[in-house]
């Protein structure tokens, strides 16, 4: 795919959206939107010279830290959507990139992620001078508030109520070009986590992602879940340890078909 540059440093890249896209709600689901973000930061990485191939060569790449999405209205699956990205600010370790999805002329969402760029070997985040200059960022369009991601996403209330939810041991398909669990992998397995008749029912409003540690091939996951707030908090673990690996919150309202 190409994207469109609209403004200097902002590009826009357009999906299509079939009929085969869909879960067994009939809703796009949210690891497939949280994929087309990625794929359009990358586009947007690799046409200003940051692209995580380009840093690979210098033995570098990129790690999403955190993610906030909230969704305005339910994305329609008789038409194409449009995904705009920018950056927002680059600091000493992390930058921040904003995302707006639009279907025609209406914001279906927006989103905020945190990213940092770490070294392939000691897997230890290295200063953005070395590979992001200020030049890129931009503001965000006046009139659209952007999400901020949440502090933390799975608490003591959470710990204390949590539900034992599945095992999962990490396999050829799970894996990025990273060679790690890739990053809507982990979006499925705590979908896959919450009782699907919630999930069926309801709908998505609003989500904050804790990308914590990453899990290569083989290795032993398990996931847990909780009643939180006006939806559930997922966190996908260490069979072994219990290490924390990925953290997710969702607030579901009632579906707009039912």
């Amino acid at each position: 795919m190409i994207s469109t540059e609209i403004a200097p440093y902002v590009i826009q890249e357009e999906f299509q959206l079939w009929t085969f896209h869909l879960d067994a709600a009939g809703r796009f689901p949210l690891s497939k939107l949280v994929s087309r973000l990625i794929h359009t930061a990358g586009l947007h990485a690799n046409r200003y010279g940051f692209g995580v191939m380009k840093l690979q060569e210098q033995g570098y790449t990129w790690a999403l830290h955190r993610l906030s999405i909230h969704f305005e209205q339910p994305l329609n699956h008789d038409a194409s959507f449009k995904i705009t990205t920018f950056v927002t600010d680059v600091g000493a370790v992390k930058t921040t990139r904003n995302f707006m999805v639009h279907q025609g002329e209406k914001l279906i969402c927006t989103a905020t992620s945190y990213w940092v760029a770490m070294d392939m070997q000691s897997r230890r985040a290295i200063p953005l001078t070395h590979i992001l200059t200020k030049e890129v960022v931009v503001s965000a369009p006046e009139g659209v508030e952007m999400p901020v991601p949440a502090r933390s996403v799975w608490g003591r209330e959470e710990e204390e109520s949590k539900i034992a939810g599945l095992d999962h041991k990490v396999r050829y398909s799970d894996l990025d070009i990273n060679n790690h669990v890739n990053s809507a992998i982990w979006v499925t397995m705590a979908m896959n986590t919450l009782p699907v008749n919630e999930v069926l029912r309801r709908e998505v409003q609003e989500v904050d992602i804790h990308f914590i540690a990453e899990a290569a091939h083989g290795a032993e996951l398990i996931t847990h879940y909780a009643p939180s707030g006006q939806g559930y908090a997922v966190m996908i673990s260490s069979a072994e340890g219990e290490a924390p690996h990925f953290c997710i919150k969702l607030k579901l309202k009632e579906s707009h078909e039912q």
